[in-house]
């Protein structure tokens, strides 16, 4: 019989559930044994012995043993219990998961005391799903099977603990850092996530989001070409508007109060230029009041372009309309959404969380693409794309990491890789620093976007590179 061996836990009463029956399968191992004579227990020792397939070649290089205890094997310290017995304790296997090892108990001449003990590592984090409701406003949860057993194959076993829990609804979740949107989110979050401490420390709360997105600034330009031969680009006027197109998708439809307020717009002019006389140039300043959405959406539940202006009887705007001469100039200030990112890894005030988003581009995300999101996210969760042996980082948390694959790739030296944040795979794909741009077919499922073009998708897997490296993450607290 193989006894599993949760590496990465405490000896706590809190981790005793359906898989582990007793602390003691928790962390270090502990063996009794009774000897004809136990008052000389320092004389015995533990064996532990790797077996089965991986048992030929070390599990870490040297520079990582050095790093981290926890990725060595230590043969515990024998201790008298009575005349008869003495316990072997503090066995402690390497924290990588999938391995398996023979544990035995030998006195001073090298023979075996006990019986042998077969066991196999692994490890198991917890989470809290998180969902959100206001009203009818509510983005409901879904099951994370799949994120379960993805995960099995990595011998971590990641486990749903307390009940479901609510937040107020967020319909868009911004990610520019430390703005009072994301903290609120954050704080949020951090007060519903009630499972008890020590799960905490190992596991992470599940969230489920409507949006999540960045705003960004923008001008939308254009010019009206006045009389037969004028030409124009992004502008026009048509009986009762003039109507200007822009070449990014407004903030509109992620906010409801926003979009009240016309979030979407900043200021903008009107310009007049009279080709014969420059005294005749008109100005024309836009309000709020003077800017409406135009046109319809382009995506299922929004995604708007254009914007138009009504041309009210009496004012400048008309006079300029009316012109058969000339060109008219159009510059808005607006607010668009800069980029979508489908999920973040994220702790805040203590609290580690992981969100995917519910839709993107005002579109529900596919099945692939969620899978792909969860995976990708609580592989950050758990280290991924580790970077033991850079300088990247915190150093209490990379010192937990083994070496870091030959593909990866990390924006903390200034460079922004496309949005990515944080340590990714390359793998498969090529960056193109001038150009901000990548190229190829993603390999890895820690590749820093859900893909390249519309169908070089992301895979839901690690790759061959990162995959051994998921095995080797130190998952204890």
């Amino acid at each position: 019989m193989t006894i599993k061996q949760y590496v990465n836990l405490p000896k706590k009463d809190v981790f005793k559930d359906s898989d582990i029956d007793s602390i003691d399968r928790c962390g270090d191992i502990s063996i009794e044994v009774e000897v004809d004579k136990a008052d000389k227990a320092i004389s015995y020792k533990a064996k532990v012995t790797p077996i089965g397939e991986g048992s030929d070649k070390p599990i870490y290089n040297e520079d990582e043993l050095r790093r981290n205890t926890k990725f060595r094997l230590r043969k515990g310290v024998a201790g008298v219990i009575d005349s008869k017995k003495i316990l072997v304790e503090g066995i402690g296997l390497p924290a990588a998961g999938g391995y398996k090892y023979k544990v035995e108990v030998q006195d001073a001449a090298g023979n075996t005391v006990s019986t042998p003990v077969e066991v196999e590592t692994s490890r198991k984090l917890y989470y809290q799903k998180i969902s959100m409701k206001t009203g009818t406003d509510t983005v409901p949860s879904y099951s994370m099977t799949t994120l379960e057993t993805d995960s099995l194959q990595h011998y971590i076993k990641i486990e749903s603990k307390g009940t479901e829990r609510t937040i107020p609804y967020y319909k868009t979740v911004m990610t520019q850092k430390n703005n009072n949107n994301l903290n609120a989110f954050g704080a949020s979050v951090a007060a519903s996530f009630n499972i008890d401490n020590d799960l905490k420390k190992l596991g992470m709360a599940i969230v489920f989001t409507e949006y999540l997105a960045k705003k960004g600034a923008r001008n939308f330009v254009g010019i009206i070409g006045l009389g037969s031969g004028g030409v124009s680009t992004n502008a026009k006027f048509t009986s009762t508007h003039l109507i200007i197109t822009g070449d990014r998708y407004l903030w509109h439809g992620m906010n409801d109060s926003e979009d009240a307020i016309k979030e979407y717009f900043t200021d903008g002019a009107i310009q007049y230029v009279n080709p014969a006389d420059s005294s005749k140039n008109l100005t024309y300043l836009l309000n709020d009041s003077d800017v409406e959405i135009e046109g319809s959406p382009s995506f299922t539940y929004g995604g708007y372009h254009q914007i138009k202006i009504p041309i009210q009887t009496g004012t400048t705007l008309e006079t300029m309309s009316k012109q058969t001469s000339g060109i008219v100039n159009t510059d808005l200030n607006v607010k668009i959404v800069k980029n979508w990112t489908n999920g973040f890894s994220w702790t805040y005030s203590g609290a580690n969380l992981i969100t995917c988003a519910r839709r993107v581009r005002w579109k529900d995300m596919p099945k692939e693409t969620k899978d792909y999101t969860w995976v990708h996210e609580i592989g950050h969760r758990f280290g991924m794309t580790p970077w033991g042996d850079v300088t990247y980082g915190d150093a209490a948390r990379r010192n937990k990491l083994p070496d870091a694959p030959d593909h990866m790739y990390y924006d903390a030296d200034g460079k922004n890789y496309g949005g990515h944040q944080g340590p990714h795979c390359g793998i498969g794909a090529t960056y193109d620093e001038g150009n901000d741009s990548w190229s190829g077919t993603p390999g890895c499922v820690m590749f820093g976007a859900n893909g390249i073009g519309k169908n070089n998708h992301s895979p839901k897997e690690y790759c061959s590179e990162c995959k051994p490296l998921v095995r080797k993450l130190d998952l204890s607290n």
